[in-house]
């Protein structure tokens, strides 16, 4: 099995891969207990996972682009019209409910791993995100997807 479709399959069942820092082994990070089918899985493609990780380095996220950032300033500021004219809320309490409830995700797809992509998802948690990509992109194509900094 190709590793980067592995990668893309564990990622959408809610686990991360990474090297250690001395590029040994694997360092797994999820939400939940891995189960033995899941470490079993692992354990058994664990040297193309190796190799496949040495290999294409998890470059760092990207800054947000002037793009990204317009997109999210407008994400933001239709959630709380929406909430302004049909909930009747006071425009700053709308601004500030819109803007708590946005969440901002960067994601890397198995045919361009080198290129961090950003999805805009108002109340979507990471698990949610996961499955709006899945379902937009197809699972087996995600490669990693994070929560962004919140910084906008």
């Amino acid at each position: 099995m190709n590793p980067a479709v592995i990668i893309a399959k564990v990622t959408a069942s809610g686990i991360a891969l990474h090297l250690t820092p001395d590029g040994t082994n694997l360092r797994i990070e999820s939400d939940h207990p891995l189960t033995e089918e899941q470490r079993a899985f692992l354990r058994k493609h664990k040297a193309p996972l190796l190799a496949f990780l040495r290999d294409h380095p998890t470059p760092p996220p990207q800054p947000l682009s002037p793009a990204d950032e317009d997109a999210i300033t407008e994400a933001i500021q239709e959630r709380a019209a929406i909430r302004e004219f049909e909930a009747g809320e006071p425009r700053q309490e709308a601004d500030q409910a819109a803007q708590a409830a946005t969440r901002v995700y960067r994601f890397r797809l198995t045919d361009r791993p080198d290129l961090w992509r950003t999805l805009i998802a108002p109340g979507a948690d990471l698990a949610g995100a996961r499955l709006i990509l899945a379902q937009q992109l197809g699972a087996e194509r995600i490669l990693d997807i994070r929560q962004a900094p919140r910084d906008f």
